[in-house]
């Protein structure tokens, strides 16, 4: 039983300088910080296709666009 005790006592020591020794590397090392950076513009292809929805809606309202004559009633359409 004598050697059974002194096999678990240096496990158990070895064990602990195992896990002191992570524990003093990870304190060391330097905690990465978050980069924050400035924040993103919208870019080119947004003001793009905001610019051809625009559009889009301006035909429409003109009843400039052929496939859609049927949708909207004109008053010429009426009679």
């Amino acid at each position: 039983m004598d050697e059974q005790k002194k096999k678990t006592a240096a496990v158990a020591a070895v064990l602990f300088h195992i896990q002191a020794e992570e524990e003093a590397l990870m304190s060391s090392l330097p905690m990465p910080e978050m980069e924050v950076g400035p924040p993103s513009s919208p870019g080119m292809w947004h003001f793009s296709t905001h610019q051809a929805q625009m559009m889009m809606r301006n035909l429409i309202q003109m009843r400039m666009v052929p496939g859609l004559k049927g949708l909207h009633k004109s008053h010429d359409d009426i009679q």
